[in-house]
């Protein structure tokens, strides 16, 4: 009668084995951290669009909405100007903004009305939004570009390439020629006095995205002083290399033109070069 209870003892403490070691892996399972977070947030900027126009003095209406996977961190505003090209910090405008926003939950609607103070220098400007979440993935940051008008800012009052003053001018490299000449004409007035004026030679957006935003082709600068009234004439030529072996390419001229004050007029027109065949 004794080996029987042995048997029985034995086969009871298996079964509770068994038991304990299901109970351990269902802790296990419910003990097992959460996969880490790499899925970044996402941002959506409903205005302002992009290449608006706003008049110092009023309100520039910034609306958006962020979302995540999970748990969302914090926005981040920055206004600055753009005067000194795209370098992306600021350069001692009269105007900028920054703000961080604490964000929750997974989807988060934002309104910020920024106002621009009646004295803030006319020119181009940049708006750029980041937002990262919890885990720290940093969303794909949105830059707008927009400018800034004045009643005070410099007056382009003609621009002509070639005797053109559109805004889209059509260019042909004669077939045996390594050139083709682009003759640009400018007038210009101020009130307050003309400071300077910078013609600028860039790829176009439609032939490829540009990695270095500053890379030009050409560049020159004109200073004026403080007169009232300026003209430009100036001769270019737009090179066969250019086109870097391709029958057509864009380019982009690029006139800003800069009061005594600070105050930033631009203008662009868009050369289209194409090889006579």
């Amino acid at each position: 009668m004794f080996i029987p209870k042995i048997k029985l003892s034995l086969l009871g403490l298996l079964a509770l084995a068994v038991v304990v070691s299901a109970c351990k892996k269902d802790d296990d399972k419910k003990e097992d951290p959460a996969p880490p977070d790499t899925t970044k947030p996402v941002i959506q900027v409903q205005t302002p669009a992009n290449n608006s126009t706003i008049a110092a003095g009023e309100v520039l209406r910034l609306s958006l909405v962020v979302t995540d996977n999970r748990e969302l961190g914090e926005l981040k505003i920055d206004l600055h100007d753009a005067f000194d090209g795209h370098t992306h910090g600021k350069t001692g405008g009269v105007f900028a903004f920054e703000k961080i926003i604490r964000l929750e939950g997974q989807r988060q609607e934002i309104t910020e009305n920024i106002p621009i103070p009646a004295d803030a220098l006319a020119g181009p400007y940049h708006l750029i939004i980041r937002a990262t979440d919890r885990a720290g993935n940093q969303a794909d940051f949105v830059e707008i570009d927009f400018n800034i008008t004045s009643p005070s800012q410099p007056v382009i009052k003609s621009l002509t390439v070639n005797g053109s003053g559109r805004g889209h001018v059509h260019l042909s490299i004669p077939q045996n020629g390594n050139s083709v000449q682009a003759a640009v004409l400018g007038e210009f007035e101020d009130s307050d006095g003309l400071k300077e004026a910078r013609l600028k030679l860039v790829e176009g957006a439609h032939a490829h995205k540009r990695a270095d935003h500053d890379h030009h082709l050409w560049e020159r600068e004109f200073q004026f002083g403080s007169a009232k009234t300026a003209t430009i004439d100036v001769k270019i030529d737009l090179l066969k290399e250019w086109l870097e072996g391709k029958d057509e390419a864009e380019f982009e001229l690029e006139l800003t033109v800069i009061d005594v004050i600070g105050h930033h007029t631009e203008r662009k027109v868009e050369l289209h070069v194409e090889q006579a065949k």
